[in-house]
């Protein structure tokens, strides 16, 4: 019993140390004492504004907005200039805050210094948030960018481009986002998205699975190392659906007159409608839907099912 506690005793303290150790490294790399004293701190309650900017719209063709560890959230406004709100739980300095300028006719609007801490015992996103408030008259292009941090677009959007690209975190729209040209793009984590409108589009996850509930337009739709389920609407000329390891559903309308083609190296092709099996392995098949025009639909995984119905 009395080895076994000491045994016990040196895993406690083991783990004070490592934590101990890292704490130190995180105040080194905060730059003195000072911060080294606000990392060590526990939050709760809401985020507090540290910082609210807007900006004429007028002559804007462009706004890009650069995040690293922020949560981005996109809203729309009935007044005229755009809105920004910088919410923390502690209390960031000036040059944490961030900054916005307007360069010819494009306007930036980019993240301050990092704002480092360390956090021993914690729960939820510790980061700060930022909020962007877009006219809702405003419709030219659109492209945020967040290392690590979510981005949320809670109401409708229509403009000529719209670009969204993140290193690690969750890509979330709650309601309807429309445009000539859409790309998505996420290193690691979900894309999920209510309703999308494209003339072309590009979506693509490294680490992560894809849902969209309604999806128009002609594109291309990767995840390396995920599962992707997508609702059409309408294909304009094409759609092409690719999956290194996952699982594949698609929901398509009946009133459409689509040309399906599918493979999977490993699992089934499986359908609410008759499909025409290429092999014994049920792994490639190919099925026509409606009448003369038809639309391209074609689905491959290399390690995962493919689900294709008619709803």
């Amino acid at each position: 019993m009395e080895k076994r506690l000491k045994v016990i005793s040196i895993i406690i303290w083991g783990i004070i140390a490592v934590t101990l150790t890292g704490a130190l490294i995180f105040g080194i790399a905060a730059g003195g004492k000072g911060n080294f004293y606000k990392m060590i701190v526990f939050h709760s309650g809401d985020r507090k504004i540290q910082q609210t900017k807007e900006m004429s719209l007028q002559d804007a063709k462009k706004i890009n907005i650069d995040f690293s560890s922020d949560d981005i959230s996109i809203y729309t406004t009935d007044q005229d200039n755009i809105k920004v709100v910088q919410k923390a739980y502690g209390t960031l300095k000036e040059e944490e805050k961030f900054t916005m300028e307007k360069n010819g006719d494009t306007i930036n609007i980019k993240k301050g210094g990092n704002h480092l801490k360390f956090f021993i015992f914690g729960f939820g996103n510790f980061g700060s948030e930022v909020e962007v408030y877009i006219p809702k008259k405003y419709s030219d292009n659109l492209s945020i960018e967040s290392s690590s941090g979510d981005i949320i677009v809670n109401d409708d959007i229509s403009l000529k481009e719209a670009s969204f690209s993140q290193s690690s975190g969750e890509f979330k729209c709650n309601s309807e986002i429309k445009a000539d040209k859409i790309n998505l793009e996420a290193s690691s984590g979900d894309i999920d998205v209510n309703s999308l409108i494209g003339k072309s589009y590009d979506i693509n996850v490294s680490s992560g699975d894809i849902r969209i509930s309604s999806l128009s337009g002609s594109g291309d739709i990767e995840a390396s190392s995920g599962d992707i389920k997508v609702g059409y609407k309408d294909i304009n000329d094409k759609s092409n659906i690719t999956a290194t390891s996952g699982d594949i559903k698609v929901n398509m309308p009946k009133e459409l007159s689509f040309m399906f083609e599918g493979k999977c190296t490993s699992g089934d092709i499986k359908s609410n409608f008759d499909l025409s099996y290429n092999n014994k392995k049920r792994n490639q098949a190919t099925a026509k839907v409606g009448n003369d025009p038809y639309k391209q639909l074609k689905i491959d995984t290399s390690s995962g099912d493919i689900n294709i119905s008619l709803n």
